[in-house]
């Protein structure tokens, strides 16, 4: 990986040196700029060293980053359940808070070139109002909904949407705990069906042994 040198603008070519102290050319990519992280594959190696796939998974995560940070209260939460409250943090973070914040000007851009899947987040007009390496993450742009968050948290025009956002985190939460109720008392009904089976057969089995004893020679 490189680091994009000062001066360096998208479309400008600079140049890095190999461990093999060959000298290689690199065209700054779109959307790149000066202090960004580049990975850069030496001639003949076609083989990037990370999946696209495993790279959009991990950026993907990021979104959710310190808002899967399981409380005091549930610290023994498993990685499963961990994984159902970020996913209803991300469903309510899409279907409530954004419709709401783009009506307010916010705007996003996506990464499908290098990267992939990074998302970045602008408030109104933000992304117009200075060049990209004059702009400061959670101030000018945002990449995880807990930014986001503790942004417009005290904004009195977003207090309702906000209430609105945990609500729906909330219900999604007690739904899921009503369904793991629900399946450990059909488990545990099934339990007790087939002890009771059990039972049934062991008696049978009983009581066929004594009658063969007790007949007459």
């Amino acid at each position: 990986t490189v680091i994009v040198p000062e001066g360096v603008m998208p479309g400008d070519t600079f140049h890095v040196r190999l461990d093999n102290n060959q000298v290689m050319g690199v065209i700054c990519p779109k959307d790149v700029h000066p202090g960004d992280q580049l990975l850069i594959l030496e001639p003949g190696n076609y083989t990037p060293p990370l999946d696209p796939r495993a790279i959009a998974h991990w950026n993907a995560r990021q979104l959710l980053h310190g808002m899967n940070e399981p409380s005091k209260k549930y610290s023994t939460a498993s990685a499963e359940e961990e994984h159902k409250s970020t996913s209803l943090v991300e469903q309510a973070f899409w279907k409530i808070l954004w419709p709401h914040l783009h009506l307010h000007g916010w705007v996003y851009s996506r990464t499908t070139e290098y990267n992939f899947g990074y998302i970045r987040f602008y408030p109104l007009h933000s992304h117009k109002l200075m060049a990209k390496k004059l702009q400061r993450l959670n101030v000018h742009y945002f990449d995880t909904i807990k930014g986001i968050v503790d942004w417009i948290v005290t904004m009195p025009k977003y207090g309702k949407v906000m209430e609105e956002f945990y609500a729906h985190i909330d219900q999604g939460r007690k739904k899921e705990m009503m369904a793991t109720v629900l399946d450990a008392e059909d488990t545990d009904i099934m339990d007790e069906d087939a002890e009771a089976s059990l039972g049934s057969n062991v008696s049978k089995s009983t009581t066929g042994t004594t009658a063969s004893i007790s007949e007459p020679a």
